[in-house]
C-alpha cells in the first residue's frame, strides 16, 4: 500500500510465548453442559502458549478543507447575482446603446454605452478589488490637490 498520502500504513506483528511447568497430579474439570470430564496429570507437564498479534494501521489521507462559513455562502450568493445583474446591464445597455444608434437618437445611443460600460467596470471591480485602493488615492489626489492650491499655494507670495 502506497501512495500520495501524508502517512503511509503501518503494519505491526508481535510474537510471544508462554510455557508454564504443571506439577504431577494436577486435575482439571472440563465441564461440557451436562457431564464433567476430570483429567489428572500422571507426571510433570509443560503447557506452552504461542500468540501472533497483527496491528494494522491504515494510510492518513490529507486534512480535508474546511466547510464554508454561513457568512462566506451569503457573500457568494451575493456575488453570483451582483454579476448576474452586471451581466444583464452590459447586456441591456448594449441593446438601448443600438437602438439609439439605428433610430439616430444620439444621446440614447450614449446612455445604452454608458450603461454598458459601467456594468462592465463593476463586473471587472468586483473581481480586482484592490483596485478600489488606486481608486480611492486617485480620488483623494484629485480633492487634496485644488484644495491645497486654492487654500495654501494661492497666497504665497515668492521671495525674490
Amino acid at each position: 500500500m502506497k501512495g500520495d498520502t501524508p502517512v503511509q500504513p503501518k503494519v505491526e506483528t508481535k510474537k510471544s510465548e508462554a510455557t508454564i511447568t504443571l506439577p504431577e497430579g494436577s486435575t482439571f474439570d472440563f465441564n461440557e453442559k451436562l457431564g464433567i470430564i476430570r483429567l489428572t496429570l500422571s507426571k510433570a507437564a509443560q503447557m506452552a502458549v504461542n500468540r501472533t498479534e497483527t496491528h494494522v494501521e491504515g494510510p492518513k489521507s490529507f486534512t480535508p478543507d474546511k466547510a464554508p462559513t454561513i457568512q462566506e455562502e451569503k457573500r457568494a450568493e451575493s456575488d453570483f447575482w451582483t454579476d448576474i445583474g452586471m451581466k444583464v446591464g452590459m447586456v441591456l445597455g448594449g441593446a438601448i446603446a443600438l437602438f439609439g444608434l439605428v433610430r439616430g437618437w444620439d444621446l440614447v445611443m450614449l446612455g445604452g454605452a454608458a450603461i454598458s460600460g459601467a456594468s462592465m467596470a463593476g463586473i471587472f471591480l468586483s473581481r480586482n478589488p484592490g483596485l478600489f485602493l488606486l481608486i480611492g488615492g486617485g480620488l483623494a489626489l484629485a480633492v487634496a490637490g485644488p484644495y491645497l492650491w486654492h487654500t495654501k499655494l494661492k497666497n504665497l507670495n515668492p521671495k525674490d
